[in-house]
């Protein structure tokens, strides 16, 4: 999994996957893709649908895909202070910027078979 270290507030210097805001006219897959390409500088094609979660408190609708690096090699845009790959069991959980960061790294981690953060035992 890329991770990258925030930037920007909120969670400035915590780790997320790249996102942000879509752009009028885009789909979310067109505006992933580009967030990829702005925040990490990978050209990602967008895959399946991993799940939606929200931000009740903020108001905020958190799409996410699994993606597939097209081209490129991971390096930081304007927003982003590091990117790195994470294999499963090095996940950074407590340096997570966001619960939907973390509750999205769990479904993926269903998904490809594997166990979840250590605190939550049998995911």
């Amino acid at each position: 999994m890329l991770l990258l270290r925030r930037g920007i507030e909120p969670s400035f210097g915590k780790w997320a996957f790249p996102g942000g805001y879509l752009e009028l006219g885009e789909s979310a897959e067109e505006g992933a893709e580009r967030e990829a390409m702005e925040e990490v500088g990978l050209t990602v094609k967008a895959g399946p649908l991993l799940g939606i979660y929200s931000r009740v408190q903020h108001g905020v609708v958190v799409v996410v895909f699994r993606g597939l690096k097209v081209s490129g090699r991971p390096f930081p845009g304007a927003e982003t202070l590091e990117t790195a790959w994470f294999r499963p069991h090095e996940i950074p959980w407590p340096d997570l910027a966001f619960e939907t960061t973390a509750a999205a790294l769990r479904d993926w981690l269903r998904a490809i078979g594997g166990r979840g953060p250590p605190d939550t035992p049998g995911r």
